[in-house]
């Protein structure tokens, strides 16, 4: 259901959004990115299926008009654990009009609490969309694709995850 709400809210925020007027990426502008993801987590041993939602928050920096090197910081809650999650990306936002930045970005994710004694390292790829209907601000929206490796003896996980979220460019 809550795949359903996101899904729902990202294409009529992108439909009000692609007929603005905004501004894209350039060259050294900064980023600040604030989302929430919702996943369904599978391990590949015993174990099933777990739910997981993320707040998170990220800083990236435009290197080019399209490459950008990034850091974040998440909390995530896993079934009954919390933990927190840090990591770095690389992004290649596309630009496709004046109020839309698609994006295609790879990452590595760390993590601490509960999940630290889980998995060692997450990294993975994730694509989506960039919506600027204000000069500094906007929505974005996407999923992300993440395999991770597991401590300890615990199996390996990967998981697809939905996220929609506001962005600031300074």
């Amino acid at each position: 259901m809550r795949k359903q709400i996101i899904i729902a809210l990202s294409a009529l925020l992108l439909a009000g959004a692609s007929i603005a007027d905004a501004d894209q990426l350039e060259k050294g502008d900064r980023e600040i990115i604030f989302r929430f993801s919702y996943s369904n987590l599978d391990f590949d041993g015993p174990g099933g299926d777990s739910e997981t939602t993320e707040i998170a928050g990220s800083f990236g920096y435009m290197l080019t008009d399209h490459h950008e090197v990034g850091f974040g910081l998440g909390y995530a809650s896993f079934d009954s654990s919390d933990s927190v999650e840090y990591g770095a990306a690389y992004t290649y936002n596309f630009r496709a009009g004046t109020s839309l930045n698609p994006f295609l970005s790879t990452l590595i994710v760390g993590f601490g609490g509960d999940l630290d004694d889980v998995f060692d390292l997450g990294y993975g790829v994730e694509a989506g969309v960039k919506v600027y209907p204000w000069e500094h601000g906007g929505v974005l929206f996407g999923v992300t694709y993440r395999e991770l490796t597991g401590a300890d003896g615990v199996p390996d996980a990967s998981h697809l995850l939905a996220f929609a979220g506001l962005t600031l460019k300074f």
